[in-house]
């Protein structure tokens, strides 16, 4: 699902009577595309001669993570359930009505470069992962609901006393919230806990693998959505920061109001 400056996607796989043999199976070159002719995301290719992943940069979308379910269960079912999660640097992208997903190889092992004798999956199973080429298309039109939705914008009632963490704002989209933030360069406190939280006390995670972890100045970052839960108030929280001198545990609970449109 696409909303704000992400798009979700989730999938199975189910393995073929043909192949029994398989260990696993992971989606490796994949293109995914919409009406308008847009690259929304695209698989890495491995350069043999420089021995590097070769990123294309003009997908609407230019970082993806992405993993599996149930790698356990593959053996057993023959099924496994995986997801992508692109992200992209801009504040919002156009939603289109319909996507294409089409995947050209899939693979045992989830990362298939390089396939070779010092691989994780050779080393564990004394052979090279098997490498499925073909063609697979899908057509996924979106939900209206999504298509539609406005985006909510908020912005903190007020910043933090020493203004050096400064929230400019908080954008609500369906399926993802993101704000932007300016750290100073002198914050002397370490921070591994901030969330959304609503007037009943519902949490909205930070989806962040870290949190105001390097050294730009301007940051962004993304949280679960409450857009459905349409809240009453909303709060961002910096929870247990740690001040670096003290050691001194700090938290902060920001009111959010709507910016004026």
């Amino acid at each position: 699902m696409i909303s704000g400056n992400k798009l979700n996607l989730a999938y199975t796989l189910k393995a073929g009577e043909s192949q029994k043999d398989l260990k696993g199976l992971n989606i490796i070159k994949y293109e995914i595309t919409d009406g308008k002719g847009r690259i929304l995301g695209k698989a890495a290719e491995w350069d043999k001669d420089k021995k590097q992943v070769i990123k294309d940069n003009n997908c609407e979308f230019n970082s993806v993570g992405f993993g599996t379910y149930n790698e356990k269960d593959f053996l057993k079912n023959r099924a496994i359930k995986g997801f992508f999660e692109f992200r992209s640097e801009k504040t919002n992208i156009e939603i289109p009505e319909s996507i294409t997903i089409k995947v050209t190889q899939l693979s045992e092992n989830p990362i298939n470069y390089p396939n070779n004798v010092y691989s994780d999956f050779y080393k564990k199973n004394n052979r090279l992962a098997q490498v499925i080429d073909g063609e697979w298309t899908i057509n996924v039109k979106l939900d209206k609901k999504f298509i539609e939705a406005e985006s909510i914008s908020y912005k903190p009632a007020q910043q933090i006393n020493n203004d050096l963490i400064k929230f400019e704002y908080i954008n609500i989209y369906p399926t993802v919230a993101n704000c932007k933030y300016i750290v100073d360069k002198n914050l002397n406190i370490n921070v591994s806990s901030v969330y959304l939280e609503d007037e009943k006390g519902n949490v909205h995670r930070n989806t962040e693998y870290g949190i105001f972890g390097n050294d730009k100045t301007e940051h962004k970052m993304n949280f679960e959505s409450p857009y459905f839960d349409k809240p009453q108030k909303l709060y961002l929280v910096i929870k247990d920061a740690e001040i670096r001198d003290s050691k001194k545990k700090v938290s902060y609970k920001i009111e959010l109001v709507k910016s004026e449109e």
